[in-house]
């Protein structure tokens, strides 16, 4: 999977080349390529979170119909953090 994060001053500090205009143009370069690859159907392209936010979240409502009991189906989470 892919995960892009947008450019910003204040990650500056952690890529020691986020200055430089040739590595910022490359990377560019790289993200059209990307899309275009993505857009002819070659690949998925897939947007990350990486603020830590799990895609499991716990369910804290449900329904049932009168007189029957709230089932949940459990399903098999991929990993554990």
């Amino acid at each position: 999977m892919l995960s892009i994060v947008p450019h910003s001053s204040k990650n500056c500090y952690k890529q020691p080349n986020c200055a430089d205009p040739q590595v910022k143009l490359a990377k560019k370069a790289d993200l059209d390529w990307l899309f275009w690859v993505h857009s002819a159907g070659e690949i998925r392209l897939k947007f990350l979170d990486e603020s830590g936010f799990s895609l499991w979240s716990p369910v804290s409502y449900t329904y049932a119909r009168l007189g029957e009991q709230k089932v949940l189906e459990q399903t098999k989470r991929r990993g554990k953090r």
